[in-house]
């Protein structure tokens, strides 16, 4: 079995009890059949194998592992705990009910992006199975030179440290309503969907592009809610520093933040070229590699110790990191050009967060605006509500959907060690796949 040491997902690794699942759900206009999607999910792991992987510990360090047990494909309300028996130690999973198809996966085997091209290519071959027509150009993402590359496993990247770094953010509002500590993994969504034109006459209007203008309404619906917060509203956008590191194609966890302060004596278009300013600056790819020499300089730190207890230990601040005001994270434009006529919407949502997360999607004529937050006060969703009507942005909004994804079941498999020693485990999973 071929192993490879995982270094881009390590912050998810080491959790106190698990990581939860992220999901990208896809609602149909019509119902899905069970076992064209099952034909869909082979076809997508048979384009792009990395995604057939579980997880190994060996002495507290983690491995990518070949996995060529079978996807199971099942219709289910539930969703599954990843990297556990019942999907056959898998770190993605494919359910489905009625018109929704739910992809869940880990982010210590990719990120959103990664996962994005996995549903592109899973979307296209279910349609074309399904409704018995053939995309022209092929069938979702091609497999690229890079797409399996680890940015994080090598040398320190070069960095000149004469440019300084962007000023950082370090007193920021911290959300009154949420708690200090999460009673359990459940959060609330409320589901906008915007029209797109009206999405981007507002976003032009105001020199931004579809994220920093609804990252910058949410910051507005906050200082609606809370005028006499004293330290500054920021938004905390998940950024990907792939091209900035070499690593264009790279399915793997790649991504930095990048804090947006909000500023209420600044008109809306001074505040997205601020915004806008700051983006660029961390965009730079000497930026970008000094960014990842920080996560490199981690990862050699945990590389210091040598068992599970020791290096959970030592990332155990990540089990209760509060970084921000809110923090927002969009996909991008889903490449479904063919295929959007029989898709509904699409979503993206995780729990156990400690502020509210902002999750955007876009495909056909929609984005989709998934507002998540861990208290179950409507302030914010009404006072955001008021600000895209005031923007003259057109929107559809679900009720409150309470909800949890399930955190990984990886502490309990074969995966780990102790569990080998103890059970022998580990012999009957590899029997299993012969």
């Amino acid at each position: 079995m071929k192993l490879n040491k995982n270094y881009a997902g390590i912050s998810f690794l080491y959790r106190k009890n698990g990581a939860v699942s992220t999901v990208m759900e896809i609602v149909m206009k019509e119902h899905v059949h069970g076992a064209m999607l099952e034909a869909a999910v082979n076809f997508t792991v048979s384009r792009h194998p990395y995604f057939k992987s579980s997880l190994q510990e060996r002495g507290g360090d983690y491995y990518i592992a070949e996995n060529e047990i079978p996807f199971k494909v099942e219709e289910t309300a539930e969703l599954h705990r990843l990297g556990g028996r019942e999907v056959n130690y898998h770190l993605i999973d494919v359910t489905y009910l009625d018109k929704r198809i739910f992809v869940s996966f880990h982010h210590a085997l990719c990120d959103g992006l990664g996962a994005r091209r996995f549903v592109e290519t899973l979307v296209c071959y279910y349609c074309e199975l399904y409704y018995g027509f053939s995309i022209e150009n092929g069938d979702g993402t091609l497999p690229m030179a890079g797409d399996i590359l680890d940015p994080f496993a090598g040398d320190l990247f070069p960095v000149d440290e004469s440019v300084p770094a962007p000023e950082s953010i370090r007193e920021m509002y911290v959300l009154p309503e949420a708690p200090a500590q999460l009673p359990d993994d459940t959060d609330y969504r409320y589901a906008f969907t915007l029209d797109n034109d009206s999405l981007m006459t507002y976003a032009r209007k105001i020199g931004a592009s579809p994220a920093p203008a609804i990252g910058l309404l949410v910051s507005k619906a906050i200082y609606r809610v809370h005028p006499e917060a004293e330290k500054p509203i920021v938004c905390n956008m998940a950024s990907s520093i792939r091209d900035g590191i070499g690593a264009k194609n790279t399915f793997k966890n790649c991504v930095n933040s990048i804090k947006l302060p909000f500023d209420p004596t600044e008109s809306d278009s001074e505040q997205i070229a601020r915004c806008k300013s700051v983006i660029r600056a961390n965009k730079e790819p000497n930026q970008c590699r000094r960014c990842a020499n920080q996560m490199i300089g981690l990862f050699r730190r945990l590389d210091s110790v040598h068992s599970l207890a020791e290096k959970k230990q030592m990332m155990a601040f990540f089990d209760d990191i509060r970084v921000t005001t809110f923090s927002l994270s969009y996909t991008g434009r889903l490449d479904l050009t063919e295929c959007e006529r029989f898709i509904e919407s699409m979503h993206l949502y995780s729990s156990a967060n400690n502020d509210i997360l902002i999750n955007m999607m876009s495909v056909g004529s929609t984005t989709t605006v998934n507002f998540i937050q861990p208290f179950e006060d409507e302030c914010y969703v009404n006072a955001f509500r008021e600000l895209l009507a005031e923007a003259g942005v057109r929107y559809t909004v679900s009720d409150r959907i309470r909800f949890t994804t399930p955190r990984d079941d990886i502490a309990s498999t074969p995966a780990v060690e102790s569990v080998r020693k103890e059970n022998d485990l580990f012999r009957k999973y590899l029997e299993g796949i012969r």
